[in-house]
């Protein structure tokens, strides 16, 4: 016992009637805890019923003040989201909930200021970031609305809800956004927030646009957004250089005996960057609480990414409902990065081009030929010409593309297709030179064949890689678009080791068996000549 009288430790004395009374192993979980976690948990002592309304929104009050400026650490945040979980239940059974409510969203804006390691350590050992997320969301869904189709905004330092409860059936879609007049801004107000018709938002911090097809339901019955100005609940165990560069936007769509997960239509976001944290390839994402082994994760998945050159903002375009921001890549970089970044591209651009122009004349001067137009390896050398420049344009597509998923996935796949094709020519040029010079036989419609499984075989290889996940083929670090992790390793690099080890292989059995052809040939013709001269000296000795 404490000097107070409260119970810190217990221990059970059980046993049975074979083995008498025994002790169990104390319980002195209490006895680790710090006296602010005590006073904590003991305000959720007072949680147990019977209890009235006035006595949770006292417990509440005390909790928000214990709370408020006071350095936590990570099991008193555990602690508080256990005590905000129990209130969260007594708020559904009240109707006037509320006075409760926004007192539990007061205490909640404390948590967001605690210090993130405190967080992140709180987030490991018990879940508490997803569970507060989970707390914002349930009680959003129960606050109490007098007023029908009336808005309803609570606000506070670090982040605001808007909660929306009317006839939705018919309505054209609509806007909700947030307008901060500097990112440093640590205040949300009811000002900041606001609610209009598809549209008519044209520049905002952030915004979410819901789809008018949404609407067509009568089932709807409330929707919710919330909007973060720290990402303090949505911490990783490792940032990997990926910071969240704008306000967190979460959207909910309540209906009568679920939430609406999966859209038919995108839903529509629209972010500024904060100038005050400097990154690249900024890239829409979602909060994915699987990912992680549960901790958490920002995800990309069926999220597209695209610039808005009028507003300056990053357009994202979502098929489902969750919290939504952008990242973008601060990893440390030289200054001169982008300079060399551009140059880099040019001179890249500068020599396909070049290339592109050899192969087209190249092309024009075989067809232009008969000669050569008629020969075997023509087929070959002409489908090698227009697979390489099918690789060089689905180059310089990759690189402009990066910043869209959807198009940098297509990119990605015909880049690897065409680097496929080429991979396969090359082979059949191997094979055509060894029937050529050691076989020295002309199958028929050899070529014909070659250049058809060319094409053929690697759809199916890049199909494979393609369809279980096209993020495969985006990567926000990469200067351009191709496929990574796994598609990389058995779509190129396999295949490519593969053909060049057989090209080296036949070039080896090609360079011996033309030696050993050439020293049979010498052998021969010293042999002649010795036997001519044999000749030439014995007649002279017969005419002698």
């Amino acid at each position: 016992m404490s000097a107070g009288g409260t119970l810190n430790a217990s221990r059970y004395c059980g046993g049975d009637f074979v083995n008498g009374a025994m002790w169990q192993k104390p319980f002195v979980m209490k006895c680790k805890l710090s006296d602010l976690a005590r006073r904590i948990c003991q305000l959720k002592n007072q949680l147990f019923p019977p209890v009235s309304y006035v006595s949770v929104i006292d417990m509440v009050e005390k909790l928000k003040a214990i709370t408020n400026g006071t350095l936590m650490g990570s099991t008193e945040v555990a602690t508080v989201v256990s005590v905000l979980e129990a209130v969260a239940e007594f708020a559904n059974t009240f109707a006037g909930n509320t006075m409760l409510i926004t007192s539990m969203f007061e205490v909640i804006d404390n948590l967001l200021a605690v210090n993130q390691e405190a967080l992140i350590e709180s987030q490991a050992l018990s879940n508490s970031s997803s569970r507060i997320l989970g707390i914002v969301s349930d009680i959003a869904a129960t606050l109490n609305i007098t007023h029908a189709s009336s808005h309803v905004v609570k606000s506070y330092t670090y982040f605001a809800v808007s909660i929306q409860e009317t006839n939705f059936e018919g309505i054209g879609g609509q806007t909700l956004s947030i307008n901060l007049t500097d990112f440093s801004e640590s205040n949300v107000t009811v000002y900041n927030i606001t609610l209009e018709t598809e549209g008519n938002i044209v520049s905002s911090t952030g915004s979410v646009t819901l789809p008018r097809s949404i609407f067509n339901s009568s089932s709807i019955k409330r929707i919710t957004n919330a909007v973060y100005l720290t990402d303090s609940l949505f911490l990783r165990h490792k940032s990997k250089y990926f910071n969240v560069s704008s306000v967190v936007i979460s959207t909910s769509i309540l209906r009568e005996f679920d939430a609406i997960k999966e859209l038919e239509s995108p839903v529509s976001l629209s972010f500024q960057l904060n100038p005050g944290i400097k990154g690249s390839f900024p890239q829409c994402v979602f909060w994915e609480q699987s990912l992680n082994s549960g901790y958490g994760e920002w995800s990309n998945d069926n999220c597209d990414t695209s610039y808005d050159s009028v507003t300056q903002a990053i357009k994202c375009f979502c098929n489902h409902l969750t919290s939504f921001a952008v990242i973008q890549d601060v990893s440390p970089t030289e200054s001169s990065t982008e300079v060399n970044v551009y140059y880099l591209d040019s001179v890249s651009c500068i020599g396909i081009i070049i290339s592109i122009i050899c192969l087209i004349i190249t092309v024009v001067f075989y067809l232009y030929n008969k000669d050569l137009r008629l020969s075997n390896h023509c087929h070959i050398l002409l489908n090698y010409c227009f697979a390489l420049i099918g690789l060089y344009l689905s180059f310089i597509t990759s690189i402009y593309a990066r910043h869209i998923n959807s198009f940098c996935a297509v990119s990605g796949f015909m880049l690897q297709f065409f680097f496929l094709v080429c991979l396969t020519l090359m082979l059949a040029e191997a094979i055509d030179l060894y029937i050529n010079i050691l076989i020295n036989s002309n199958k028929k419609f050899f070529h014909l064949k070659v250049t058809l499984v060319s094409w053929i075989a690697p759809i199916f290889i890049v199909v494979f890689c393609f369809s279980p996940n096209y993020m495969n083929y985006i990567s926000n670090s990469s200067n351009f678009c191709r496929a990574f992790d796994t598609p990389f390793y058995i779509g190129m690099v396999i295949p490519f080791v593969i053909v060049y080890s057989f090209i080296w292989v036949v070039f080896i059995i090609v360079i011996i068996s033309l030696l050993m052809s050439s020293k049979i040939k010498d052998t021969v013709y010293v042999e002649n000549f010795e036997c001519l001269n044999f000749r030439v000296f014995t007649g002279k000795m017969l005419k002698n």
